[in-house]
Formats: C-alpha cells, sequence, structure tokens
C-alpha cells in the first residue's frame, strides 16, 4: 500500500516552501496547502485556511503527514488552530512535524507550546522543530530597519542569539517526514550541509546591529542578496563581517555560509 502525500501548511513561506522542494526532490508525494496556492510541478495545490473548516477536508483527505506551522496572526491555537489539526488526526493523519520556536518548552505561555503539548498527548508521531531566528529575515521582515536606520531592532536587549538558513530548517522537516524515526523528539538545530556558518554562532544584538550596519540587505530579482555599504568594508574578528562586505549581489545563503 502507497504512502499517502504529506501535507505542508504554510506552503509558499519562509520555511514551507523548503519542505515542499525537499520532500519532491525526494521523490516523495507533496499536498501544498495554503490560503493562495501556487501551481508547481509534482505538487498537489489546495486551498487551505485553519479558520475554514471547508477546506480541510480536501487538505487531509488520505494524507499520512503534516507539516504544521502555526500563521503569525493566530494567537489562539485552541480556537484557531488546533481545531484543524484534530481533523488531520481524524482523517488518518499519523505523522506531525511541527515548526515551533527555540525556548518553547522553557514558556508556558507561549503558544507554540500550547501546541506541543496538546501533540505530544495526541497520539501522533510528533517531532518539534524549535527554530531560531530566520537568515532570510534579515532581507524580509527587518531589511528597512537594516537598510534606513543600520540597525536590527528586536526586542531582545543585548541577549544573545543565533540565526539559521530557513532552507536547513526545511531539510531536517523533510528529512523527518520522510525517514521517520523521530517520533517523540524535539531539535533544535538542524545540520548544515557544509562547515557550520559563523552565522550560527550566538551573538548579542550589538553585535548583529554592528554586522547588519556593514551591508545593505536588497531584493535583486527576487532573490536574497546583500549588497556592499561602505567602500572600505569593517572587519569581525567574532563573524567575519568582511565575507558580507565585500560580496556584491551574491545569494544572501552564499555570503552567510562563507562560499
Amino acid at each position: 500500500m502507497s504512502r499517502g502525500p504529506v501535507v505542508v501548511t504554510g506552503a509558499t513561506g519562509t520555511v514551507g516552501r523548503f519542505v515542499v522542494d525537499e520532500l519532491v526532490a525526494q521523490g516523495g508525494a507533496v499536498r501544498a496547502a495554503s490560503r493562495t496556492p501556487r501551481s508547481a510541478a509534482r505538487v498537489e495545490d489546495v486551498r487551505f485556511s485553519f479558520t475554514d473548516p471547508a477546506t480541510w477536508g480536501a487538505a487531509f483527505d488520505g494524507a499520512s503527514g503534516l507539516f504544521l506551522v502555526r500563521p503569525p496572526r493566530v494567537g489562539n491555537v485552541r480556537r484557531d488552530l488546533l481545531p484543524a489539526v484534530e481533523a488531520a488526526r481524524s482523517a488518518g493523519v499519523r505523522q506531525v512535524v511541527f515548526l515551533s520556536v527555540l525556548g518553547a518548552e522553557h514558556n508556558p505561555l507561549l503558544p507554540h507550546r500550547v501546541v506541543e503539548r496538546w501533540l505530544d498527548d495526541s497520539g501522533m508521531e510528533v517531532t518539534h522543530v524549535r527554530a531560531g531566528n530566520f537568515m532570510q529575515n534579515l532581507v524580509t521582515v527587518h531589511a528597512a530597519d537594516i537598510r534606513e536606520r543600520d540597525r536590527l531592532v528586536v526586542p531582545a536587549g543585548d541577549a544573545r542569539m543565533s540565526y539559521v538558513d530557513a532552507r536547513d530548517v526545511g531539510a531536517l522537516a523533510a528529512r523527518c517526514l520522510a525517514g521517520g524515526g523521530h517520533g517523540g523528539r524535539a531539535h533544535t538545530r538542524p545540520p548544515v550541509r557544509r562547515r557550520p556558518p559563523r552565522g550560527l554562532e550566538p551573538l548579542t544584538r550589538s553585535h548583529t546591529d554592528s554586522c547588519a550596519a556593514t551591508p545593505t540587505a536588497v531584493g535583486v530579482r527576487g532573490q536574497m542578496s546583500v549588497c556592499e555599504g561602505p567602500a572600505q568594508p569593517r572587519a569581525c574578528a567574532t563573524c567575519s563581517t568582511a565575507e558580507w562586505a565585500s560580496a556584491r549581489t551574491q545569494p544572501l545563503r552564499q555570503v552567510m555560509r562563507g562560499r
């Protein structure tokens, strides 16, 4: 008996799109679920909303696995997210990989932790992927602050933060969904395919500010890139900022990883 498709929620988002790519590359059946489906080769697209029960049947019917992402706008997960996950379980979904956040296990008030605890008691094979800050956010969410203020504005004081490539998070989630054997686990740092990028080392916000101020984050033909800021790049002993500053329109992933 063939395995049913894996439903990827947030399939066009920061991590979900990479989960789709990885699963397709592994030859898996993928059902990409989002509010605004985009047709793609080898992928079954379905319209889906956590708050619209009319979309749940088509999304979960015959599915074997689920990549679960909590939309940022959903705060009351008991009301606006978990009923859909319950519908997935009732439809026969038995494996869930949940995109959580770093440190969720220490904060019972986080919506992510509420979801984690519900899933842990659901009887399904559950894996939590507790990701930190996405490097992609430097050229999306934080781009304006970096470009206009030379500052990375986050409510973290001078706490140490680390950054991770959303592609690696997507690859880890796809590996868990395709390979199995990860039930009952919580991953806090995905493996990288080459040497660990310096960007994953925890840095203070003030240090990250100084790094981000060197290049200017821009979008180049829809790709994430960084362009040189000052004519003379400032070197950084901690994370080799010179690698960033000397790059001209190189993909952000290459620059971050020193490729």
